[in-house]
Order: C-alpha cells, then sequence, then structure tokens
C-alpha cells in the first residue's frame, strides 16, 4: 500500500514522539529506582550502621565503668561517682538504641537486634547482681561475678549481634549501590538505543522530505515555469504517483492538456482565416 506524503509524516512524528516518551519514561523509571537506593543508604543503611558502632562503643564503656565501678569503689565518695557514670551510660545506650530501632529494616536485622537486646537485657541482670554485692561490701563477690564466663560469654552474644548488625547494614547498602548502577547502566544504554532509533527516524524523515516531497515539487515548479512560457513539450514529473505530489501532477497535467487543447485550436482558427 502506498502512503500519502501525510500519512508518512504521521507516521515518522508519531514515531519519534514514542521514542521521546519511551526514553522519558525509561530515563524516570531509573532515575526513580536509583534515588531510592541512594537515599534507602543515605538516610538508613549509613545511619543505621553508625548508630550500632555508638551501641558497640557505649557498650565496651559501660563494661569499663562497671570494671571501675568494682575495683575503684572504696569509699563512698568513690562509689557515688562510679554509680553515676554506670547509670550515664546505661541511659546513653537507652537513648542510642530508641534512635536506632526506627532504622531496622527487615525481620532478619530486627530479630538480630533483639537478641542483641536479649543478650544485654542479661548482661545488665549480672550487673544488678554485681551492685547488690558492692552495696553489700563484698567486693570478691563482685569481681568474681563481674569476671565470671557467663557475663563474658553474654557479653560476647551482644556484641557480636551488633557486628552482625553493621556487617548487615554494609552488606545491603553494596547491594543497593549495585541496583543503582546497574539500573544506571540500564539507563544509559536504554538512552543510547533510542537516541539512534531517533536520529535514524529523523534521518529517514529529512531524506523523505529532500527526496520524496522537496526534489517532486521543484521539478514541478519547473514544469509549470516552462509550461507558463508555453512550452508544450515538457513532461509533468510525478505523474505516476499516488499521493499528493501525484494529484498535483494530474493537476499540472489537465493544465498542459488545456494549454495543448488551446494552442491546436488557435492553429486551427488560423487556419481557417488563411483558407478563407
Amino acid at each position: 500500500m502506498k502512503l500519502s506524503i501525510k500519512q508518512v509524516l504521521v507516521v515518522t512524528i508519531t514515531a519519534l514522539m514514542l521514542f521521546v516518551v519511551a526514553q522519558g519514561g525509561n530515563g524516570i523509571f531509573r532515575l526513580m529506582t536509583l534515588r531510592d537506593e541512594v537515599v534507602d543508604i543515605a538516610r538508613t543503611r549509613i545511619p543505621a550502621s553508625n548508630l550500632i558502632n555508638q551501641i558497640y562503643a557505649e557498650t565496651q564503656s559501660y563494661r569499663i565503668h562497671l570494671y571501675r565501678f568494682v575495683v575503684t569503689s572504696t569509699d563512698d565518695d568513690a562509689y557515688d561517682r562510679n554509680e553515676q557514670s554506670l547509670t550515664a551510660s546505661r541511659k546513653a545506650l537507652v537513648d542510642l538504641q530508641a534512635l536506632y530501632e526506627p532504622l531496622i529494616s527487615g525481620s532478619e536485622e530486627r530479630a538480630t537486634f533483639a537478641r542483641f537486646v536479649s543478650s544485654w537485657s542479661r548482661y545488665l541482670e549480672g550487673q544488678k547482681t554485681i551492685t547488690g554485692a558492692m552495696a553489700a561490701g563484698d567486693q570478691a563477690s563482685a569481681l568474681a561475678t563481674l569476671t565470671s564466663p557467663a557475663m563474658t560469654s553474654t557479653n560476647a552474644e551482644a556484641t557480636g549481634a551488633l557486628k552482625a548488625i553493621v556487617e548487615m547494614n554494609a552488606r545491603a547498602a553494596l547491594a543497593g549501590a549495585e541496583r543503582g548502577s546497574t539500573s544506571a547502566d540500564g539507563g544509559i544504554l536504554a538512552a543510547a538505543i533510542m537516541t539512534a532509533l531517533a536520529l535514524a527516524a529523523s534521518v529517514g524523515a529529512v531524506i523523505f522530505s529532500l527526496l520524496g516531497v522537496a526534489r517532486p515539487i521543484a521539478r514541478m515548479t519547473d514544469a509549470m515555469g516552462r509550461l507558463a512560457r508555453h512550452d508544450l513539450a515538457v513532461e509533468v514529473p510525478g505523474a505516476g504517483r499516488r499521493d499528493e505530489i501525484g494529484a498535483m501532477a494530474a493537476a499540472v497535467q489537465v493544465f498542459k492538456d488545456g494549454l495543448i487543447r488551446a494552442k491546436a485550436l488557435e492553429e486551427e482558427t488560423a487556419l481557417a482565416r488563411a483558407s478563407a
């Protein structure tokens, strides 16, 4: 089926519009994916890892304060100072946990943090035994409890859970970065393909406009000029086409045929006058 110039232009422009929409839609989708990964890393993974590291540091600080409480509380003033340090450290841990909990991502991280909370709660129960012994003046019993395998194991479980959370967030951040990179690479490839297709369609439209429209119209204009100068031997270009150029050629051919008939009529009239 032969397409008209209008149909070709409509198809070409529609194709270009579709390429633009497809490229824009794909670009928006890729950028949204990249944005989500960046936001997750910046607002969740990195802050969560920082807070877990702070919680870990505070648990170790708490252990140091507890050792100091047992070893250096030799009088009432030292006892009070060390107890205040323990209270402040315990409050700092509670505050850090409150900041971290809204950043928990996924059931695995939540379960791991729950394991830390459980282990640390047992450690604090042991600390109550220690402070009770110190209040009773039994430093030896307090020190034995503090250095017992149970307290050491409980602390190791708590800190192990914290380290697991840090590793978990690091893996998630790396995976998010890889997904973002993959999305960006896919966007670049899609943009390159769409650009190439749009360029091909544009080049095709230019070639069609030059060869299929501009050149035939120029030839038609030349033919009409020669007809206006009564050059009836000129061939009307595009007469066999079935599009707008063909319709123009048909109209010019009618004009040419009219000129030929008019010339023939003039010649017949002149011949008749000469014979009279």
